[in-house]
């Protein structure tokens, strides 16, 4: 039986046609039906398994490297992604590999980065640094809350500066009322914790307060703990500002 094509096919078309020209569906004595739209030229394709006819564009049809239509190339072991090959290489992406950390190794990396062996030993980010490195932080959930009542206890006192927008000896605070030098610390359980920090928690709080004592500031450390009583909340807050509120 001869082999006919419409016009408008390069050789390559032809040759791909042809190799594979059991699978055309025989369409009005022609091997091949070409659809114009626009552009794009549509050839309907009979599949080797379940032998359905789709219609694809011919420049897809052209580019596959299988006969099957995408139902059926998903099937059991035809399926790509239960290929031996591709598991493997799956398996591997984004891992790297670790097997030089062993435990002595890791100590010894630490103790080379403590004092001097530390790159940045005596040199702090500058405030642009530090914008760019926190461009996108945002205030958390607790700490959204703390906006929300010192701005109802005391209106335009404080300010959220958390987001790096203002530094104290290279620290950032996480409230501060410029004019009557106070600031106000909200510690996490988790970040603050002794777990984390490695020291005791009212150590850990102390040396917090010391430090910005130092710059002539007074700190009040706010733990996650006492958002949870709102009011008591309220009177360590109105004490520490010196302020009655309600006289």
């Amino acid at each position: 039986m001869g082999f006919t094509f419409n016009k408008g096919f390069n050789k390559l078309e032809k040759e791909k046609i042809f190799n594979n020209q059991h699978l055309i569906k025989e369409v009005d004595g022609i091997f091949v039906n070409v659809n114009k739209n626009g552009r794009t030229r549509f050839i309907l394709v009979t599949c080797e398994d379940c032998k359905n006819v789709r219609k694809i564009r011919l420049v897809d049809y052209l580019c596959c490297k299988t006969n099957l239509c995408k139902s059926c190339i998903q099937k059991g072991d035809k399926n790509p992604s239960k290929q031996k090959y591709v598991r493997e290489k799956l398996s591997r992406k984004g891992v790297k590999d670790t097997s030089y950390a062993t435990t002595e190794w890791r100590k010894k990396f630490s103790e080379k980065r403590k004092g001097k062996g530390n790159p940045m030993y005596g040199k702090q980010h500058s405030i642009e640094t530090l914008k760019k490195i926190f461009k996108y932080t945002r205030p958390n959930k607790p700490e959204k809350f703390l906006i929300e009542l010192l701005d109802k206890l005391f209106p335009k006192q404080y300010k959220y500066i958390g987001d790096f927008s203002f530094l104290i000896g290279g620290k950032n605070p996480d409230f501060i009322n410029k004019s009557k030098k106070k600031i106000i610390e909200h510690f996490g359980t988790y970040y603050h914790g002794k777990e984390n920090t490695g020291i005791d928690e009212s150590l850990h709080e102390q040396q917090r307060i010391d430090f910005f004592k130092s710059y002539g500031y007074d700190v009040l450390i706010i733990w996650e703990n006492e958002l949870k009583n709102i009011q008591s909340l309220q009177r360590k807050l109105i004490r520490f500002n010196g302020e009655n509120i309600y006289g």
